[in-house]
Parts: C-alpha cells; sequence; structure tokens
C-alpha cells in the first residue's frame, strides 16, 4: 500500500494526541490486498513520517531461558509473566533494551532503557529488576536469559484522529532460530494492529465488515513455536493461519550481534560495579550492521512456486497441536 498520498504526522504530535498509555489492543492477520482500505476508515487518517521516511525497519532480539519460562509464562496463560527484548529502530540506529510484562491485575507494561547511553552496570540490573519490581518473580542464575529469536519487519503507523487511536501495519516479517540459523518468511500477509482508548475504532469496523477478527497474536510466540517443540496453546488459530504462508529462506551467514548486552543477567552483587558501556562499537557503526543485515533480508526473493512446499524437516511443516483457545472482538488492554 503506498502512502504518499496521506497527510503526514511528526513523532512528537502522535505521542501527544494519541499516547494512548491505557489501551486496547486489537490484531489482525490480513491479506495485503485489504490494506488498501485503511484510509477509508477515518477522512483525517494521518500516517507517521520520520525523517522523510512512513515505512520503518524494525530488528527486535527475543531473549528466554533454556527452558523457555518466557514463552512457557504466556502460553499457559500465568498472571504474572515477562518478554524481553533488544528493540532495533534500523533508519535511525536507535536501540532499547525492553522488557514487557503482565501484572496479576491484568495490566501490560513496557519499560525500555536506551542502549547508547547505558552503562554494562545498568544493563545488567535492568532486566531483573524490571521483572522483579513488575511481576515479583526472580530471575534463576542457573537458567539465564539468553538470545533465542530475531525478527525483521517493516512497520506503517496511522494516526485516526477521528477517535484519537492509533494502528500499526507490520509487513515483510522473517523470523530467524538463533540456535540453528533456520529463518522463516511471512509472504502475502500483514498484521495490523489497532490501539484505542476502549471503543473499537473506526478502523476496527472496516476490517469487521470485510470480514476480519480479532486473533491472538504475538510473533515472539509465534516464532518460538515454529522453530522449537514448544505447546502451542492459545496462538494455535494463528499458526494454522500462518502456515500456508511462510517460505524457508536460505540461512543467514553471519549472525547479528547483540550490541554488547551480556550474555546473562545478573544481581549487581554478583557482577560488581564495573563502569564499561553497554557497547563497544559507536552508534553509526552498529547502525550499519543492522541495516545491511535487513537489507539483506528483503532483498530475498521467495522460493519459487514448485519449492512453496516444505520438507519434513522444516518446521512450518510440523503438525500444530489444537487449543481451545480463541479470541473476540474486546481484545487485549495495555497499560
Amino acid at each position: 500500500m503506498t502512502t504518499t498520498a496521506l497527510p503526514t504526522i511528526t513523532l512528537p504530535e502522535l505521542l501527544a494526541q494519541a499516547g494512548l498509555q491505557t489501551r486496547v489492543d486489537r490484531k489482525y492477520l490480513v491479506p495485503l490486498s485489504t490494506l488498501a482500505a485503511i484510509p477509508t476508515a477515518d477522512p483525517g487518517l494521518r500516517v507517521l513520517e520520520i525523517n522523510g521516511l512512513t515505512r520503518h525497519a524494525y530488528a527486535s532480539r527475543y531473549e528466554d531461558t533454556a527452558g523457555r519460562e518466557s514463552y512457557l509464562l504466556a502460553a499457559r496463560g500465568r498472571p504474572s509473566r515477562y518478554k524481553v527484548r533488544t528493540r532495533t529502530y534500523c533508519d535511525s540506529g536507535l536501540e532499547f533494551l525492553e522488557v514487557k510484562t503482565r501484572t496479576r491485575r491484568g495490566e501490560t507494561v513496557k519499560d525500555r532503557l536506551a542502549l547508547d547511553i547505558a552503562t554494562r552496570l545498568e544493563v545488567r540490573r535492568f532486566v531483573p529488576a524490571t521483572i522483579r519490581e513488575r511481576t515479583g518473580l526472580e530471575l534463576g542464575s542457573r537458567d539465564p536469559l539468553r538470545p533465542v529469536l530475531d525478527i525483521h519487519y517493516d512497520r506503517t503507523t496511522y494516526y485516526l484522529p477521528a477517535t484519537g487511536a492509533r494502528a500499526t501495519v507490520d509487513e515483510n516479517l522473517v523470523w530467524t532460530d538463533l540456535a540453528g540459523g533456520s529463518r522463516l518468511g511471512l509472504g502475502g500477509l500483514a498484521i495490523v494492529e489497532t490501539k484505542s482508548p476502549g471503543p473499537p475504532s473506526p478502523l476496527d469496523r472496516v476490517l469487521w465488515r470485510l470480514g476480519h477478527r480479532p486473533l491472538r497474536l504475538s510473533k515472539f510466540a509465534c516464532g518460538s513455536a515454529l522453530f522449537a517443540d514448544l505447546p502451542t496453546n492459545r496462538w494455535h488459530r494463528t499458526l494454522t493461519r500462518l502456515a500456508p504462508h511462510l517460505r524457508a529462506l536460505p540461512e543467514l551467514t553471519c549472525r547479528l550481534r547483540t550490541s554488547g548486552l551480556p550474555t546473562s543477567y545478573t544481581t549487581p552483587a554478583e557482577f560488581g560495579h564495573g563502569a564499561g558501556r553497554a557497547r563497544a562499537a559507536d552508534p553509526p557503526s552498529s547502525y550499519r550492521q543492522r541495516v545491511s543485515v535487513h537489507a539483506s533480508l528483503r532483498s530475498t526473493p521467495w522460493l519459487p512456486a514448485s519449492s512453496r512446499k516444505c520438507s519434513p524437516t522444516c518446521p512450518a511443516s510440523r503438525p500444530i497441536a489444537r487449543s481451545r483457545s480463541g479470541s473476540g472482538r474486546r481484545g487485549t488492554r495495555s497499560t
């Protein structure tokens, strides 16, 4: 979908008018052809523009324990759970260490630490302290967090002024398993997420009229289940819809570096009081490396039609366990 004809909005304006710290999120998996209907949702629709760009490249590296604690807490619907990731905004080179937590009261909170100014000590303290404060969970030193999954995609963000809602569209998704190097790309589908103060946004109603309904969708959870023998539980319906559109991509010959993050997180007492920076390379160097890898992902052609059927060893060909879970129109409330 082209956004050149749409009026734009800057990031400060978007945050001022639709910060939505407390909101209801609804996610949809739609064909790319459906994106043409987005401008009809609101005559005043505006698209986020940063540095002259309306489509922005994102790279996220997720971390989990060897026992997959982060994934299993979500898969089993535990009231207190967490996700840890490093998010890179490839167009600007900015990187943040983020911890998303869900509390027993049902609140979803995202805390972030800017890696270009953080010390290594601050990085090591941030994750365990945030998880402890938000959920009461303790990270065990015997099963530390480690990088498990990379996710790349292009995101376009819209502002719907009639209701003060926001919407994001994610395209060109690529999951990379850091344990084995296997990669899967998503072709022909986009993830649309609406964020409204409460009631459904006009875009939700447009999607409903076109026959699309909200569903449970976590890029981290779906990617993890595709590459590892994990219970799919709440994402069965989503994985079933994804399966026909997944394509095996060539393995990366080089891996994304972890931006100087520690291989595991320890308590301040275990670490001591070092004052090293969180990354050794300067931001422009890190930025160029990230953009280079992301560009290679985007330029990788899909497999020809004769090769689209996965081999028996491909994670996408593995049968998906059934689940009774579902999702309705209400969406997910975040704070």
